[in-house]
């Protein structure tokens, strides 16, 4: 299941009400005390510039909008911040050097390599079932096809783990794709005019 994405503990953060998957055995709200944030392979780069399309240390930014999340039983519960909003990648502009991507409080970091991407962020926490879940996430995709923006959708893919515990909830996964934009394009009318919209009822 997880074994293949191995990582190692790269920072804690606090995560205030988000939960993980699963099914309809999890009921209410529930507060899990400790994100942990888990590097991608091979990633031990430094930080990455996070405004502005191209960065003078040739750090360039687009941004991702995530279309409506696929999930494997309609009630999974997701610990992501993809749906709520734009994030922005930022990427070594060769098409060779540390990506990372940054939606809210996740960032999900890796490299990009011959134009393409592949970032990971991943959590644990405990959930009311009495189990330690854990979460991995991974944007993969093509950026830059012989050093011009690709215009291609990027994949998202989730799934969550048990860690410790038994009698646990059942496990899900989840996917979806993000359209790329220029960073410096107006901002689209999205998730923002909806909440404006719930507001006024």
């Amino acid at each position: 299941m997880a074994s293949s994405w191995s990582r190692s503990v790269a920072g804690a953060v606090v995560l205030a009400s988000l939960g993980v998957a699963c099914t309809g055995a999890r009921r209410g709200t529930v507060y899990a005390p400790v994100d942990l944030a888990i590097a991608p392979i091979g990633s031990s780069t430094g930080d990455i510039a996070t405004t502005g399309e191209r960065s003078p240390d040739d750090t360039c930014t687009v941004r991702l909008l995530a279309a409506p999340i696929q999930k494997s039983m309609p009630g999974c519960y997701l610990d992501e911040h993809i749906s709520q909003g734009e994030g922005l990648l930022h990427y070594a502009c060769g098409g060779d050097g540390p990506a990372e991507a940054v939606f809210g409080p996740d960032r999900y970091k890796g490299k990009i390599t011959n134009g393409e991407v592949e970032l990971e962020y991943s959590t644990e926490l405990d959930w009311e079932d009495g189990c330690r879940w854990g979460t991995d996430a991974v944007i993969s995709g093509k950026v830059l096809v012989s050093g011009k923006p690709a215009r291609e959708r990027l994949s998202w893919r989730y799934r969550d783990r048990v860690i410790s515990g038994t009698n646990c909830s059942g496990q899900c996964t989840a996917s979806t794709s993000f359209s790329v934009r220029p960073a410096d394009e107006p901002d689209s009318p999205s998730m923002s005019d909806d909440d404006d919209d719930e507001d006024e009822d």
